[in-house]
């Protein structure tokens, strides 16, 4: 049950949107913040040095509305654009939206209602047509050497899922703890910067709040750090990894800790040829099919196009799996052609003939409610396959 009484108290809410060439997306994500049920806010604008007209917008929305003003700093990347904004905030409460993406009406009602006795409120992400969560039941916890947040920090104790979130978007943080975690962030960090704030928050914090629930909408941007190549990638993971295995080293939570860091650190490693954009068509598999026997020689749809599902295609390409396969995800338009597949809109699924579709993802509250989409579409349950993909790391780690 919610408490309102931190709404009651009238706190103000401080929200950083980094912005960085946003111009197409820009007006829906600040109309999504001001038209917030929750009006007691401080918008701060950071603009990154953009190139196209997403200054401007800022400006403009400046000009209309008190409560937000506008930082604008030469490109430096997301991590010092939200350490500068932090700095000025002057919220109790403090919140992150960047600006390709949008937040339900009432997001900061929401949060806020939760925050009660709280150093963090932890949400879920819309990404890409599904539902991402943190990966341990709702509920308040109090940090501990025996707390399931510190056993399932990086990973879960499953030992397949990531544990808590990294993204600082989908979360509502004390801001007076934010500003001193802002000032042990390693500004050159830019892949995992999100992650290492949000462990060396959390290490910070007394008691936190999990809940399920998902207001906020995440974008696929292909113009992205995550979407672009890096050279340098593996520099940043050592950084990353020794940015925070000093922070853990410190910490009463080190033994359990630390472990963790070095699996998270080991599946990072695993992406870099993806990320640096060499060997392409060589990327090593992490994700293995558990089904081959089942589909070996039939007529395969492929469904889900994220990294399992490219990694399900690349053995049944290279490896001449199957008589035919046809690839679809919920995403599909944002999706680009791999190995000569091209990922197609699942309503196209009725128009080829096919013995199974292989669901490729990991979580299995993602499998079943494909599962659950597929059946409403009158597949047979029987042509649904789902089993969880054998994953390398885990399976020598």
């Amino acid at each position: 049950m919610q408490n309102k009484s931190l709404i009651k108290d009238n706190k103000l809410v401080s929200v950083v949107v980094p912005v960085y060439n946003s111009e197409k997306y820009l007006e829906e994500c600040i109309d999504s913040i001001v038209n917030q049920t929750y009006t007691r806010l401080q918008i701060i604008l950071v603009n990154d040095g953009s190139t196209d007209g997403s200054l401007s917008i800022c400006r403009e929305y400046s000009e209309a509305d008190e409560r937000i003003s506008v930082i604008d700093q030469t490109n430096c990347g997301a991590a010092e654009a939200r350490r500068r904004a932090v700095c000025a905030s002057s919220g109790e409460w403090i919140t992150f939206v960047d600006s390709d993406d949008y937040i339900d009406g009432d997001y900061i009602e929401r949060l806020l209602c939760n925050a009660q006795d709280c150093d963090l409120v932890t949400s879920g992400l819309n990404f890409g047509g599904r539902v991402t969560t943190d990966n341990i039941e709702e509920g308040k916890y109090t940090l501990n050497e025996d707390s399931t947040v510190i056993r399932n920090l990086l990973y879960a104790e499953n030992g397949f899922s990531r544990g808590i979130l990294t993204n600082m978007c989908g979360k509502l943080f004390k801001t007076a703890l934010a500003k001193t975690t802002a000032q042990y962030v390693d500004k050159d960090i830019y892949y995992g910067e999100d992650g290492e704030f949000v462990y060396k928050y959390i290490l910070a914090c007394r008691r936190i709040n999990i809940t399920k629930y998902c207001g906020y909408y995440y974008r696929v941007n292909h113009a992205s750090i995550c979407n672009t190549f890096h050279e340098d990638f593996l520099i940043n993971i050592n950084k990353l990894y020794l940015s925070l295995k000093r922070e853990f080293e410190k910490s009463k939570y080190k033994d359990i800790l630390i472990p963790q860091l070095e699996k998270w650190t080991a599946v990072n490693i695993r992406l870099a040829p993806e990320i640096m954009g060499i060997c392409r068509d060589n990327i090593p598999v992490s994700y293995i099919i558990p089904d081959k026997k089942t589909i070996c020689g039939k007529k395969i749809v492929v469904y889900g196009a994220g990294r399992v599902g490219k990694d399900f295609i690349r053995q049944i390409v290279k490896e001449d799996l199957c008589e035919d396969v046809f690839w679809v995800d919920r995403n599909w338009i944002n999706k680009e052609q791999f190995l000569g597949q091209v990922v197609k809109n699942p309503e196209k699924i009725q128009d080829f003939v096919y013995d199974y579709i292989i669901i490729a993802v990991n979580d299995i509250k993602n499998a079943e409610a494909i599962s659950e989409y597929l059946l409403s579409q009158n597949v047979s349950r029987d042509k649904i396959i789902w089993n969880r993909p054998i994953n390398i790391v885990e399976f020598y780690w």
